[in-house]
């Protein structure tokens, strides 16, 4: 990433289903954003 190019946005995917956590961070991260997933609602708090 170049200094001018801004930084990539970033989202908090919060699933109790590893599938689903796992399908939407590739299909979100192919678009650019930068992903973090949370599998409970302790990983969610902690990870904001």
């Amino acid at each position: 990433m170049a200094a001018n190019d801004p930084a990539p946005h970033r989202i908090l995917v919060a699933d109790d289903q590893p599938d689903v956590l796992e399908a939407l961070r590739l299909l979100l991260k192919a678009e650019g954003y930068q992903i973090e997933t949370a599998k409970s609602p302790a990983a969610v708090l902690k990870a904001i």
